[in-house]
């Protein structure tokens, strides 16, 4: 059974390693529009955020008791400073880079690591991947247009 390519955008995005860096260059391709690729890879991408942050909390509250808990705690008390500093800024900044271990996944990790709140997280990371994948769709149409006079 072969998948259609909107759903393969979709599901590489909503990947951990891959997400709208590899989503994108896909899509193009795979001849879908440049919309499409961009909406795709967006929901893609922010599909993922919510249950993996309500995952990470649930399993916390689930193993409290062990030693690796206990030391976000610490990493929690540590970092608060400069959370309330940069807070969703910061985590969007993050998250909109588009480089490797910066997406969505892991600004969401940081997030819950870092003791930031659900609503906090959301807004940044939504902001960050908005930008990263307008970054990486840019640079791939230039990218395109430079090999083969695509306008």
């Amino acid at each position: 059974m072969d998948l259609p390519v909107a759903i393969k955008v979709f599901l590489l995005a909503a990947s951990p390693i891959l997400e709208c860096r590899g989503a994108i260059p896909y899509g193009f391709y795979a001849g879908l529009s440049p919309l499409e690729v961009y909406v795709l890879s967006l929901l893609g991408n922010l599909m993922p955020v919510l249950p993996l942050f309500l995952g990470l909390k649930a399993f916390e509250r689930r193993f409290r008791h062990f030693l690796v808990v206990r030391y976000l705690d610490s990493v929690r008390r540590r970092a608060a400073p400069y959370v309330e500093k940069y807070g969703v800024m910061g985590l969007a900044l993050f998250v909109a880079i588009p480089l490797p271990f910066t997406g969505a996944w892991t600004g969401t990790i940081a997030a819950y690591v870092l003791g930031i709140d659900v609503k906090k997280m959301c807004l940044s990371v939504v902001v960050g991947v908005i930008c990263a994948a307008l970054i990486v769709e840019l640079a791939w149409l230039g990218v395109l247009q430079i090999i083969w006079g695509i306008p």
